[in-house]
């Protein structure tokens, strides 16, 4: 199969049409909606106010939540490596760790390069923390959308116990609306978009037998969230 061709696409809508009792139209007019009830939600939140309704939802994911300012930042994430002990630490290879302050604090931190192969799986999966970023944040659910490449490994959100998202605040976005709008808005101008795309709403859980809720059921067992001033 010839890559990036659409191979017999128009039999395979004609069939489709003919089943329908239908002529196979050739032309598709985008509908005119009255109403658009996606975009309201929320649409005249400030962005302090997004700040407060996304600490609302994380607490419902099981996740906490700490606001504070980019001087402080390094202090805070300090705190959350020894939150739950001592352990090794892996971060991306991303220079947003240098922006907001971060490379001293992490200096030991294991680095996901993928010329290190599957050294980096045998780290994150001992590890004690990860350090990452949020690329979009969504208010309403307390969703972070981060982008995967090949220094940002997909294991990476998985493997570790614990995980901390450093949330620049100017990332937060209403809801999935709006993340969504804003990807597309990337490809259409040419942006090297990632194919992988994580949704990620906390550590993950479980309900399945007997209704009893269970965190962590695979992935970190804990994760916060850092909401931070950008610099």
């Amino acid at each position: 199969m010839a890559e990036n061709k659409i191979i017999n696409r128009e039999q395979f809508l004609a069939t489709i049409s003919k089943s329908l009792g239908r002529k196979m139209p050739t032309t598709v007019k985008r509908p005119t909606y009255s109403t658009s009830p996606q975009l309201d939600v929320y649409k005249n939140h400030t962005q302090d106010e997004l700040v407060e309704e996304l600490c609302k939802q994380a607490g419902r994911n099981f996740t906490k939540v700490t606001v504070t300012n980019s001087k402080e930042l390094p202090k805070i994430v300090s705190e959350k490596l020894m939150e739950y002990g001592e352990g090794t630490s892996v971060i991306w290879k991303d220079d947003r760790y240098d922006k907001f302050g971060l490379s001293e604090v992490l200096k030991d931190a294991h680095v996901w390069d993928y010329k290190k192969g599957k050294q980096n799986i045998n780290v994150a999966e001992k590890a004690k923390y990860a350090v990452a970023f949020s690329d979009i944040t969504m208010a309403e659910t307390a969703t972070i959308v981060q982008y995967y490449n090949m220094n940002h490994g997909i294991s990476f959100s998985f493997l570790p116990e614990n995980y901390i998202c450093v949330i620049p605040k100017s990332t937060i976005v209403p809801r999935m609306t709006q993340a969504t709008t804003k990807i597309h808005k990337q490809v259409v101008a040419g942006e090297n978009i990632t194919s992988c795309i994580n949704f990620i709403c906390g550590p993950s859980n479980s309900a399945d037998i007997e209704l009893n809720k269970v965190v962590g059921v695979h992935g970190p067992l804990r994760s916060s969230y850092i909401i931070v001033e950008d610099r």
